[in-house]
């Protein structure tokens, strides 16, 4: 059996793939639709910005911590640019297991100066 239209002609295999393709579709938009629920759901979640009086606070403790140069820049994921952090980068003199120490202080550091969800991460380049 097939099918005559002005764009051709269809067998019935064709009009079942077609049938299930068009089931696949609602099925796709269904999970469109729960992604973007989801996604409402962790923004709503999502920790807000630092303060400028949190960001003094971790900028001097890591001044305390990291003597030396040091800078700070905005970033996130291409995927989702709303989602953005901030990126300490410090230099560190001394032995590695000294500056894991210092490292390690940091976080925790910040994690009691913070809120929940963490919007900070350090970047530390060893100087010897």
């Amino acid at each position: 059996m097939s099918i005559t239209s002005p764009q051709g002609s269809f067998s019935a295999g064709d009009l079942a793939e077609a049938g299930e393709l068009a089931a696949l579709g609602m099925t796709l938009a269904d999970i469109k639709r729960q992604v973007a629920a989801v996604e409402s759901q962790l923004l709503a979640k999502r920790p807000a910005s630092p303060t400028m009086p949190e960001l003094e606070r971790i900028l001097a403790m890591t001044a305390e911590l990291f003597p030396g140069q040091s800078s700070v820049r905005r970033d996130f994921d291409s995927d989702y640019p709303e989602d953005a952090w901030y990126v300490v980068e410090v230099e560190a003199a001394g032995a590695f297991d000294k500056i894991m120490d210092r490292e390690m202080d940091w976080h925790r550091r910040v994690d009691e100066l913070t809120s929940p969800g963490g919007r900070f991460s350090l970047c530390v380049f060893p100087q010897n």
